[in-house]
């Protein structure tokens, strides 16, 4: 009994390692397809670039009206208009 028995556990232990090498291959698998798509997919985008003749969003400059002076100047004219309309005026 005892023979059967263990060869009972060594069949199972074996499909379990079987299950296991067959989810380690598909694993791998799925990670090598993942990891040529990606390759594949930068090599187009540099082909791309290469005879592109247009900017895009990564290679723009930063929006100008955000940063220039004047932007400043227009936020604080309430504050000059006030201190001119303060001053007394001279005729």
């Amino acid at each position: 009994m005892d023979a059967v028995a263990f060869q009972f556990m060594q069949e199972a232990e074996d499909e379990e390692d079987a299950i296991e090498a067959d989810m380690y291959n598909t694993q791998l698998s799925a990670a090598l397809l993942i990891t040529g798509a990606e390759a594949s997919r930068d090599l187009r985008i540099e082909r791309r670039n290469q005879t592109r003749n247009y900017l895009c969003r990564p290679q723009l400059q930063p929006n100008p009206r955000h940063t220039s002076g004047k932007r400043g100047l227009v936020l604080k004219k309430p504050k000059l208009l006030w201190v001119i309309s303060t001053f007394p005026k001279q005729l």
